[in-house]
């Protein structure tokens, strides 16, 4: 019998609290495997988006862990440094935000800032880095990767800056990519293309991954296994196929029901 296979990230316990002393996110706990996609599910205000921030090392300022450990590969990271957590953000991680172009230099071209990521991440320079860079994009699904290169965010759809992110996030050898509400104000087939884009780098590269949405047809179309939030506490979490077809919890029942207006499976 071959030895279970230990989590990439290991989360036990995790609770988030404000300056006041409001808690924001309880007790939280969950691991990703190796490969394996963890859909975090649960509306505005869930505590969702918080939890990701904070196995990442960037709670907004005035918050702060008051509980619990985060493990990444099995070293504990809750009292790791800032330049330990910017090391594992370059060379172990990817993340990808909502609201792509906020994380975007509206004064430099797409091509000089997916090179420059590729440098930082890789060490690549130079000529090397700018055509590492187009083969990023076109890795994305960006037809005319030296067109678009040349382009300022501000020229650039929602849908294709937030490719340009996926690239970013892709542009060295990460673990774990992490994708935080990527689909938020963009229309249903772009939300679909981005969902499949996703999953294609993840086959791909073998990458595990962290998706989080309010949009549980989404998510679902993507994932292993599932954890839904309320409130910043967990209330349900299993493999997906149990979580759908047999759900424990009222408020994942309502998210299911509300879905099954519109089918579920809508983009299966």
């Amino acid at each position: 019998m071959n030895a279970p296979t230990s989590p990439l990230l290991d989360v036990q316990g995790l609770t988030i609290a404000a300056a006041s002393g409001q808690i924001l996110v309880r007790d939280v706990s969950f691991t990703v495997q190796p490969g394996q996609t963890l859909g975090i599910v649960g509306e505005s205000g869930s505590g969702k988006s918080l939890t990701c921030r904070a196995v990442l090392g960037l709670l907004p300022p005035g918050l702060r862990l008051t509980a619990g450990s985060v493990q990444w590969r099995g070293q504990e990271l809750t009292l790791a440094s800032p330049p330990a957590y910017r090391k594992l953000r370059r060379e172990a991680w990817g993340a990808v935000f909502q609201d792509p172009g906020s994380y975007l230099n509206p004064s430099s071209r797409i091509g000089y800032q997916l090179a420059e990521c590729v440098r930082v991440r890789t060490g690549v320079k130079g000529r090397a880095a700018h055509e590492a860079a187009l083969a990023l994009l076109e890795s994305v699904g960006i037809n005319e990767p030296a067109h678009v290169s040349r382009k300022f965010p501000h020229e650039l759809s929602g849908g294709m800056l937030q490719r340009v992110l996926i690239a970013m996030a892709l542009s060295g050898t990460p673990l774990l990519l992490i994708a935080d509400e990527v689909t938020t104000a963009l229309d249903v087939v772009v939300q679909h293309q981005v969902v499949t884009l996703l999953a294609e780098h993840k086959r791909q590269r073998g990458l595990a991954m962290l998706m989080v949405s309010h949009d549980l047809a989404l998510v679902s179309q993507v994932c292993d296994a599932l954890m839904v939030m309320k409130d910043g506490v967990v209330v349900e979490q299993g493999p997906r196929s149990q979580v759908l077809a047999q759900p424990q919890h009222a408020y994942t029942r309502m998210l299911i029901d509300t879905h099954l207006k519109y089918g579920l499976n809508a983009y299966d």
